[in-house]
């Protein structure tokens, strides 16, 4: 799997452009997408066919920027179901078939849904 894709279902599911995505914008929405998307392709690592400094040039951002990112993902879907339903989603659309998954902070739902 390509960073790209995991963009792009990001951008799908958020309404958020990838142009938006990649852009230098601080609006709330657009730092939502780009958090959700790092967090995707954390929780997606063995699949994906890419160091994290990759994944972040996709976006122009530095590697660093990646863990906050998805650090503060995980304490938005530990404490909103609508944020958890969200990533839920789009990891749901990006996860091979016959696949187990494990998904650290939404694992519960994630797996009765």
């Amino acid at each position: 799997m390509r960073p790209e894709t995991i963009l792009k279902a990001v951008s799908n599911k958020t309404g958020i452009s990838i142009e938006d995505i990649k852009s230098e914008s601080q609006k709330y929405e657009i730092q939502y997408a780009r958090n959700m998307y790092c967090y995707c392709c954390q929780e997606l690592r063995p699949y994906l066919s890419a160091s994290v400094k990759k994944i972040m040039l996709l976006i122009n951002r530095k590697h660093s920027t990646f863990y906050n990112a998805v650090s503060t993902m995980k304490g938005f879907i530990e404490v909103d179901n609508v944020v958890n339903s969200e990533a839920v989603s789009i990891l749901r659309k990006l996860i091979p078939k016959n696949e187990k998954v494990r998904c650290n902070p939404c694992k519960a739902i994630f797996l009765t849904v």
